[in-house]
């Protein structure tokens, strides 16, 4: 394990007034396409700050999936999602290798998580496989520059060196966006396979 991992003990900082405006959880999911009847995978969910919201979306006939390392976070959002009624939800504890990613969702989603993954490639590389045809990835993370919020910036991957990863894994380029002036966005598919004769 890395030394850059968030600190549990720290989780309440994932539920602040302030991230919520600054990543306002519906607005980014919508963006990211999330629909009703979906299935939502959230990669290092915490305590469900879009987890939660992911579940609402997707309604009864979908399904979140909270994808966590710590059972803290998924012991905080099962608790969450009890109180509030949601019933799709289903929390995993996860580990770096990427075993534990369902096959064929909707949409695959890490907040401010790649820049956490001791070997980006290789998880890329087993998340990819796990795609459908119509399947998303959506990455958010932090800028490689100083900014308010984030962990130091010799940890961050700037989103020039995240589309190069996703490219060298077999991924296409949606669309690349700002989600505030601190973290920007990319959304990925599975790149079209190219028939042979």
């Amino acid at each position: 394990m890395s030394n850059h991992k968030f600190d549990p003990d720290r989780r309440a900082r994932l539920r602040s007034p302030e991230r919520l405006l600054r990543l306002p959880p519906r607005k980014i999911l919508r963006r990211a396409g999330l629909r009703k009847g979906e299935v939502f995978v959230d990669i290092g969910c915490g305590t469900g700050f879009f987890t939660l919201p992911a579940a609402v979306l997707v309604g009864r006939r979908g399904t979140a999936y909270g994808l966590d390392i710590s059972p803290t976070m998924l012991a905080d959002l099962t608790t969450a999602a009890r109180r509030q009624g949601i019933s799709n939800l289903r929390p995993v504890l996860s580990s770096e290798s990427g075993r534990e990613l369902p096959p064929g969702a909707s949409l695959y989603f890490m907040a401010n998580v790649f820049h956490e993954l001791d070997n980006k490639e290789a998880y890329l590389a087993r998340l990819h496989g796990r795609l459908g045809r119509a399947s998303r990835l959506a990455i958010v993370d932090y800028h490689k520059k100083r900014t308010r919020h984030g962990p130091p910036v010799a940890q961050r991957v700037s989103r020039r060196k995240a589309r190069q990863l996703l490219a060298a894994a077999g991924f296409h380029l949606i669309e690349s966006f700002e989600v505030n002036s601190e973290e920007y966005g990319l959304l990925a598919q599975k790149a079209a396979q190219k028939e042979t004769s």
